[in-house]
């Protein structure tokens, strides 16, 4: 239980920057960048339980796989050369 009180801070910081500070309403498209971190995972799955079109941004295949399987519509390998 110890752990708790980190979650709660990591919450509320994507709360705040996805939410209050940046906004974010259904429909809308936003892009996480660092998606398979602890942030970034939080955010993915948060934006697109509000209904926001998601857009990651992850270090390999497998990450981005998993960014995808948190609610991304897509994931992008910024180690690829698209990027």
């Amino acid at each position: 239980m110890k752990k708790l009180p980190q979650y709660r801070r990591l919450f509320f910081t994507v709360w705040h920057n996805l939410f209050e500070r940046g906004q974010l309403k259904k429909g809308e498209r936003v892009l996480i960048h660092g998606g398979s971190g602890g942030i970034g995972s939080t955010a993915i799955q948060l934006a697109a339980l509000s209904g926001a079109q998601v857009y990651a941004t992850a270090g390999s295949k497998e990450k981005c796989e998993f960014c995808e399987s948190l609610g991304a519509v897509r994931a992008i390998n910024y180690h690829g050369g698209r990027f």
